[in-house]
C-alpha cells in the first residue's frame, strides 16, 4: 500500500479515485477468499498468491524464476537503473543521518557477507513457496510479541516462525511470553536465524 494512505479504499472506485494499487470490500471472491483485491483488474490477491505457489511447488519453475531474475540483473540498463535508484535513495537518506547511518551499517553487513534480518525473511519466504506453501505475515495490533510468520503447507501442521537476523538477533521478553502462549495451545513456534537453520526446518517437508 502506498505511504499517501492511512486505510485501504472499501471499492474499486474510490481506489482508482484515490490511486491506490487495492482494495477490500469484505465480500468472498468466487473461491471463498476474504482478502484485498488489485485495483488494476480486480483479482482476489489471496488467488494470485496461491496460483504463483502452485507454479512455483511444479519442478524446475523455482530456478526457471531464479536464472530470469539473474539474467535481467546482469543487463546492462537494468544496472543502470539500480545504479540511478541507490544514487537517489542514498541523498534522501542523506537528509535523516540516523537513516543514512543505519543504511551504512546495513551495507557493510552485506558486503561482509553477514546476512540482515530482511534477507533471512526473503530467503524463507521463497523457501516455503517452492513446496507449495503459503506464510503470511503475522500481525497481532492487540499486544506484541507475536511470531513473523505462520506456516501453512498441505497435509502438514501449521506451524509459527520468529525470524532474527543472524548475529545479535534476540528475542525479546514479550516474544518469549506470546510464544509460550501459543505452545501453550498445542502449536510449535520456531526461532531463525540463518539460511542453514531454514534448510533444516524445510526438511520436514521433503519427507
Amino acid at each position: 500500500m502506498s505511504a499517501q494512505f492511512d486505510y485501504i479504499p472499501t471499492s474499486r472506485a474510490m481506489a482508482v479515485l484515490l490511486g491506490a494499487p487495492r482494495y477490500f470490500t469484505g465480500a468472498p471472491c468466487p473461491k471463498g477468499h476474504v482478502a484485498d483485491r488489485r485495483t488494476n483488474g480486480g483479482g482476489c490477491i489471496e488467488c494470485a498468491k496461491r496460483t504463483h505457489a502452485k507454479y512455483l511447488s511444479k519442478p524446475g519453475n523455482m530456478a526457471r524464476k531464479l536464472e530470469k531474475r539473474a539474467a535481467w540483473r546482469s543487463k546492462p540498463e537494468t544496472k543502470a537503473k539500480f545504479r540511478q535508484y541507490n544514487k537517489a535513495a542514498e541523498a534522501r537518506m542523506r537528509a535523516d543521518p540516523a537513516r543514512y547511518e543505519d543504511y551504512k551499517r546495513k551495507a557493510n553487513m552485506r558486503r561482509d557477507g553477514i546476512f540482515i534480518e530482511r534477507d533471512v525473511e526473503l530467503y524463507f519466504v521463497e523457501a516455503v513457496l517452492s513446496v507449495g506453501g503459503f506464510c503470511p505475515k503475522f500481525v497481532d495490533k492487540s499486544r506484541k510479541g507475536a511470531p513473523d510468520r505462520i506456516v501453512m503447507v498441505p497435509g502438514f501442521p501449521v506451524y509459527f516462525v520468529e525470524l532474527k537476523r543472524p548475529k545479535r538477533g534476540i528475542v525479546a521478553v514479550h516474544q518469549v511470553k506470546y510464544h509460550a502462549e501459543i505452545r501453550r495451545c498445542g502449536h510449535e513456534v520456531f526461532i531463525i536465524k540463518n539460511k542453514h537453520e531454514i534448510d533444516s526446518f524445510m526438511e520436514r517437508y521433503k519427507r
